[in-house]
């Protein structure tokens, strides 16, 4: 059937042909609408879904930011109290070595005295006694392990000081001197490392 044919069955129905044209242009209308507003819709929530990702990211981004910072900043005040302790660690060291080092000089030279004076030499080798303590409290153990066996000597020797010189003077030397020349090179190792410590 052609159009002109549907046209004389409208009429004979009492529909207007405008009417009904007008309708089918209504439905194409709103057929259009519809086809435009879920496209409006699925751009919208596209923009929205993109808009959502990229607050993420941007979010994502500045938290590890901070986080890098954070650690940055963390490991420089790490490393400052580091060289902090290792520089207040040295200058301990170089007094508490010093100050010990100042008293087995005196307690040899109290030794070596001709007469020995048997009460200057105890007094002497109790102050090694009581440095023991000073020094083991900056380490390293290299250091503090020749410092323990001088303190062992001097307290087996505080209560039998020999009276002679002649004899003073042999147990300095088969005794002491061996263990003031390791002392020696134990500090002497300390400073000319690699200027770092056990800090244990």
């Amino acid at each position: 059937m052609n159009l002109s044919g549907i046209a004389a069955l409208l009429a004979l129905a009492g529909i207007p042909v405008t009417a009904l044209i007008a309708r089918w242009q209504m439905r194409t209308a709103l057929a259009q609408a519809e086809a435009n507003h879920r496209s409006a819709l699925e751009l919208a929530e596209a923009n929205h879904r993109s808009a959502l990702e990229l607050a993420e990211a941007n979010h994502r981004s500045a938290l590890e930011l901070a986080e890098a910072n954070h650690r940055s900043a963390l490991e420089l005040a790490r490393n400052e109290l580091d060289s902090e302790r290792i520089r207040w660690l040295s200058e301990a060291r170089r007094t508490r070595y010093a100050a010990y080092w100042d008293t087995l000089t005196r307690f040899r030279n109290l030794l070596l005295t001709d007469p020995v004076d048997q009460s200057a030499v105890a007094e002497a080798a109790m102050a090694l006694h009581d440095q023991y303590g000073a020094v083991l409290q900056v380490g390293p153990a290299e250091v503090t392990h020749v410092v323990s066996a001088i303190r062992q000597q001097g307290a087996r020797w505080s209560v039998r000081i020999p009276r002679t010189h002649h004899a003073a003077q042999e147990l300095w030397e088969v005794e002491f001197s061996p263990l003031r020349a390791e002392l020696s090179a134990a500090i002497r190792r300390v400073y000319t490392g690699d200027g770092k410590f056990d800090l244990r």
